[in-house]
């Protein structure tokens, strides 16, 4: 597991936006590192975007990951405990939830053959939704 504050450019919910595309100096280099690896989840933050997103987990795809049959590594969107978003065009994003009412994460299992991310709405005590990634 590989934690960053940064969002992955073009991975998960509002890594797209204009706002997300230079927080690394070398992401290539980074993610030639990580794509070594077939066992990686990478979880990105930092834009308190909703979990109840269908992409709220993404594949970091780059021109180096056809090398020796990699096709990528997951990436997975941490939520927002405090302010919740969406975005709002290419630029900006709309807040969802005000302070006190969100209160989403992500909880991790780590099975012999999988690691399963859930993503959960901590207030209500319910899973919204979640993903298996293969070991």
């Amino acid at each position: 597991m590989v934690f960053s504050h940064p969002l992955l450019p073009q991975t998960v919910s509002m890594s797209h936006s204009a706002w997300y595309q230079n927080d690394f100096e070398d992401l290539e280099a980074l993610s030639n590192v990580v794509n070594k690896y077939n066992n990686i989840v990478w979880f990105s933050s930092h834009s308190h975007s909703s979990l109840r997103q269908n992409n709220w987990w993404g594949t970091r795809r780059y021109d180096g990951t056809g090398e020796a049959g990699r096709t990528g590594f997951p990436v997975v969107n941490t939520g927002a405990i405090l302010n919740e978003y969406l975005p709002d065009g290419d630029n900006d994003e709309k807040i969802v939830k005000e302070k006190e009412e969100a209160s989403t994460g992500l909880r991790v299992k780590v099975f012999a053959d999988r690691v399963r991310v859930e993503a959960w709405d901590f207030k209500s005590g319910e899973m919204i939704k979640y993903q298996d990634f293969a070991r």
